[in-house]
């Protein structure tokens, strides 16, 4: 993985020096190497630059965009991994939780013109999905299972019931509903 993470710094770097730091070429391989980041570990890293790079493009293609929608979402993701004390997790668990209703806000706004199959309402099940896992770990238990539910529900509809994607949703509702995490 810290090759990979090596190959995107010099991608960035070069991005940035040939189309300048708001391409969205440039933008697109920074969000990649924050995920790059996230996966090794280095998650305020990539919280860091996955801000970076949303508001960026929040600010050049405006908030509904594809790529901005996109962005938000990995940024979810990265805030609710924050945090070295349990202070600090609580307080960056709190806040991926605000995020991500606001992105699943957005981002069902969205799906609704494109419909279940969308990229959009996909996402907007990942965004729930990052949501219920925030609110499991702040022992919020049924708000967490009413998150897996909808996430459940969504992929059954959408991927069916034999799908990965839709047997893990299925786990985290039971897991939630029965205290098991």
């Amino acid at each position: 993985m810290s090759a990979a993470r090596g190959l995107q710094e010099d991608v960035a770097r070069r991005m940035r020096a040939l189309l300048g730091p708001a391409a969205q070429e440039t933008l697109t391989a920074e969000d990649n190497l924050a995920n790059t980041l996230g996966a090794l570990g280095e998650h305020e890293a990539s919280r860091l630059l996955h801000t970076k790079v949303y508001r960026a493009l929040r600010d050049g293609t405006g908030p509904t965009d594809a790529d901005t929608l996109r962005t938000l979402r990995n940024l979810v993701i990265a805030v609710g991994r924050c945090g070295d004390t349990e202070v600090t997790r609580r307080r960056m668990r709190l806040t991926a939780v605000r995020y991500a209703r606001g992105a699943h806000v957005l981002l069902r706004r969205a799906a609704k013109a494109k419909g279940p199959r969308s990229w959009e309402a996909l996402d907007a099940l990942e965004i729930m999905n990052a949501l219920g896992k925030n609110l499991l770990a702040l022992d919020r238990r049924e708000e967490a299972r009413d998150a897996f539910r909808a996430v459940w529900e969504g992929r059954l509809a959408v991927l069916g019931k034999d799908h990965p994607e839709t047997l893990d949703a299925w786990e985290n509702t039971i897991i939630s509903g029965e205290g098991l995490s």
